[in-house]
């Protein structure tokens, strides 16, 4: 016989509320084995304690985040066990404070604490292999150069019509979308080939679901990791994201058929068609000296000089290749 008492103790319950209405609570219990030589994984092992994550008796909001085992100073066989509940399953430290093994929180390794945050503790898994992905969303800025009013459309341009040096540039919102996932193995060398790529077709990650060539790989990252048994990767996948806002259809198009100011097509450069040749390559003509114009003059779309009551075309190119991003996502 291993196991020959167990019994939870009165004396050993307690409970706490802070300003924050956060509950946590405490439950002792006894567990006497038949040998000096079974320790503490063995006592904690009972089948009768609570598992971790499971509910507390008398609060449904109060989940077990651990327990500490100590054995009893007066008898080698009586071990006393304090399980933890708390209600903030990600802050709360799993050991119980009330014993001197001390407590079994955060390993102060952020590839392992940072895992199943905000998940049900219900839905926790141990095995990390089969933990689900983890993710973290935030915002993103870059900047563009402005080429029109925002207000009425005209492109920017100085008095002569000639285009400002250096230019306008304004921010431009997007977002950054990480991946935290665990794998047996490292990532292979097609992940850091599609670094600075866009997704060549619509792309799931977590809640969202981007649209062709709006979601870029800025940057791959894993460390070798070792919990419970397992020896495993933690991988980190850092995806930034612009928004197709603007409607784009051919690369010769007006401010009005984008949709209006400002134009915005996720990771396309948009530019103002403007030059000094036109498209047979002479040069075009100062109206008043009748020389070759030495600032940019605006373009037609095919490559002729724009009329005077003309209005401004833009063309799109796609600056940054595609891919299908390998498993696994």
């Amino acid at each position: 016989m291993a196991y020959t008492y167990f019994a939870e103790v009165a004396e050993g319950r307690s409970g706490s509320v802070d300003q924050r209405y956060q509950r946590s609570y405490k439950r002792t219990f006894l567990v006497k084995t038949s040998s000096s030589t079974y320790g503490p994984y063995y006592a904690g092992s009972h089948p009768s304690l609570p598992a971790v994550w499971t509910v507390h008796p008398e609060d449904a909001f109060a989940y077990c985040t651990g327990f500490s085992v100590d054995q009893d100073q007066g008898d080698p066989l009586l071990w006393r066990v304090v399980a933890n509940y708390a209600y903030n399953a990600d802050t709360a430290s799993g050991g119980g404070s009330g014993g001197s093994s001390g407590g079994t929180g955060p390993t102060g390794n952020p590839a392992i604490d940072t895992q199943q945050q905000g998940q049900a503790p219900a839905d926790r898994i141990q095995s990390p292999l089969s933990r689900p992905r983890d993710y973290q969303i935030s915002g993103a800025t870059s900047t563009t150069t402005v080429l029109t009013d925002v207000t009425s459309g005209n492109p920017i341009q100085n008095s002569a019509g000639d285009l400002f040096f250096p230019p306008v540039e304004k921010n431009i919102y997007g977002g950054l979308v990480t991946v935290g996932l665990n794998n047996a193995t490292a990532p292979s060398n097609a992940w850091f080939t599609a670094r600075g790529k866009t997704n060549a077709a619509s792309l799931v990650i977590g809640v969202y679901t981007f649209v062709a060539r709006t979601c870029r790989l800025n940057d791959v990252s894993a460390s070798l990791v070792y919990e419970n048994g397992v020896s495993y990767w933690r991988w980190t996948l850092v995806f930034e994201v612009k928004p197709l806002v603007s409607t784009w259809t051919t690369n010769s198009f007006t401010l009005a058929s984008a949709g209006g100011a400002p134009i915005e097509l996720g990771w396309m450069a948009v530019l103002l068609d403007q030059g000094k040749r036109d498209q047979a390559g002479n040069d075009l003509l100062d109206s008043i000296t009748g020389l070759p114009v030495t600032q940019p003059v605006l373009l037609n779309g095919s490559g002729a000089r724009l009329a005077p009551a003309g209005t401004e075309k833009y063309r799109a190119f796609h600056i940054y290749p595609t891919v299908t991003f390998p498993s696994p996502l």
